[in-house]
């Protein structure tokens, strides 16, 4: 198990961690949302951002254009690819 910070942590920082907040993806406000292109950034960073421009964003990674669904930030697909990396990288549960 490596401890946070180490270097298993920096070679994993891009999918660890939203790169817009810089937070650590967890299972709050931070969970790791994909979008239509398969980038992922965490609820509340989209959330924030829909609340700024609508529900038709561009990707903060590539551009491309993601229609938020009705039912919100909280509807768009959990990467649950994060957590097992998480749990194999930072030995969270």
């Amino acid at each position: 198990m490596m401890k946070r910070g180490s270097m298993g942590e920096r070679n994993y920082e891009h999918v660890l961690m939203c790169l817009i907040c810089r937070n650590l993806f967890d299972d709050y406000d931070h969970q790791p949302k994909f979008l239509p292109c398969h980038h992922t950034f965490c609820k509340d960073c989209l959330r924030e951002y829909v609340q700024h421009v609508g529900d038709e964003i561009e990707c903060p990674s590539c551009r491309k254009i993601a229609n938020i669904p009705a039912a919100g930030i909280a509807a768009l697909q959990t990467n649950f690819y994060v957590k097992y990396i998480q749990s194999l990288v930072l030995g969270f549960p």
